[in-house]
């Protein structure tokens, strides 16, 4: 960690963490939205979704699976940013296929605790099941 954090802040990166899979995985597209800011970005495959209405049509059309996040890494960053990096393991029955990658995101202070403003996902794998 190269930017210390306060344990809230590490909190507060945990429960956004575990809102975006229960968002997601649960079927609350609007919900999930709004865990980014209003022009938040999710980059995925070389593609960016940006905006409260395109990040839930997003959710909308993504496959049915689960989510399951590593433990990140949390640093300070610019601006009052937060910097946190986390592999991830998607399983999708809808699709038979497993999924794995990193989470890199960039979150900045909002609502009550901090939401998204850019969450990359960085593919390392995939397998049909």
């Amino acid at each position: 960690m190269s930017g210390s954090v306060e344990a809230a802040t590490v909190l507060a990166v945990l429960q956004l963490h575990a809102e975006y899979g229960s968002r997601m995985d649960g079927g609350d597209p609007e919900g999930l939205a709004r865990l980014f800011t209003e022009d938040g970005v999710f980059s995925f495959e070389e593609t960016d979704t940006i905006g409260w209405a395109a990040l839930a049509d997003f959710a909308r059309a993504s496959p049915v699976g689960i989510h399951v996040s590593g433990a990140p890494t949390v640093e300070a960053g610019p601006d009052a940013t937060v910097l946190t990096r986390c592999n991830f393991v998607f399983v999708s029955p809808e699709n038979r296929r497993i999924t794995t990658g990193w989470y890199v995101d960039t979150l900045v202070p909002g609502g009550d605790g901090l939401l998204f403003a850019r969450r990359r996902a960085e593919l390392r794998g995939r397998m049909d099941l």
